[in-house]
């Protein structure tokens, strides 16, 4: 792996990162009481798929222009 492709990855990982705090905080998903692996399977899927959904709108908007704060408000005041 060349040099820029480390630093590539490693100045990313603020993604991963928030993608983990959105699926803790943003939308509940801990905990999960499931026990059987289809139940486990299905809510990680779920939250997957949400995140997934969450990031769309950040990647089609230039320059990262809105967070996940304000996307999940803007979800939130258009869904009631």
């Amino acid at each position: 792996m060349a040099d820029q492709d480390i630093y590539s990855t490693y100045h990313n990982l603020w993604r991963i990162e928030e993608s983990f705090r959105i699926m803790k905080s943003d939308l509940d998903a801990r905990p999960a009481y499931v026990q059987k692996e289809e139940s486990i399977k299905g809510h990680f899927l779920v939250c997957y798929i949400a995140v997934l959904l969450e990031h769309i709108p950040q990647f089609h908007v230039p320059e990262n222009k809105y967070s996940t704060s304000d996307i999940f408000d803007f979800l939130k005041i258009s869904g009631s």
